[in-house]
């Protein structure tokens, strides 16, 4: 999967995520519960399918997010830097292991960001549930 299909499939899914919390704002307690079953299993499957991949992963984007983040500023002034330099200047094999570098670390913060979007939906129904328990212990009590 290339970083510009990454990117898509990140955006659909926040997109879709966006449609199941209105819909789950309007449903009742047992519904938003069934959500909550549904997307727990659906994360569940989708980590066992990740499940070889993941583990080795998420130690590497553990890391990997951590420095990106504490050095992002410094990284992207070089990249900046490299960019501006003349073609003639720069020699075509750094310039692809740049590249790889940049790709690989964009492919890893999109990994992470779609297991954070994973997160929130499982978070935002826990919260939707939450609001309609509060509501309807509300509406008895009144």
């Amino acid at each position: 999967m290339t970083v510009s299909e990454q990117v898509d499939a990140l955006q659909k899914r926040a997109a879709d995520l966006k449609k199941s919390f209105e819909t789950a704002q309007t449903e009742n307690n047992e519904q938003v519960r069934a959500r909550i079953s549904k997307a727990k299993a659906d994360a569940a499957q989708g980590q066992g399918e990740l499940n070889a991949e993941a583990s080795q992963k998420a130690e590497e984007a553990k890391s990997r997010w951590a420095a990106m983040k504490a050095d992002l500023a410094a990284k992207m002034d070089k990249l900046q830097s490299d960019i501006d330099r003349k073609e003639d200047e720069r020699d075509a094999k750094a310039a692809e292991w740049d590249a790889e570098r940049a790709e690989d670390n964009a492919m890893d913060a999109l990994d992470y960001a779609a297991w954070t979007v994973e997160q929130a939906e499982i978070a935002i129904f826990y919260a939707v549930d939450a609001r309609g328990w509060a509501d309807s212990l509300r509406s008895t009590s009144a």
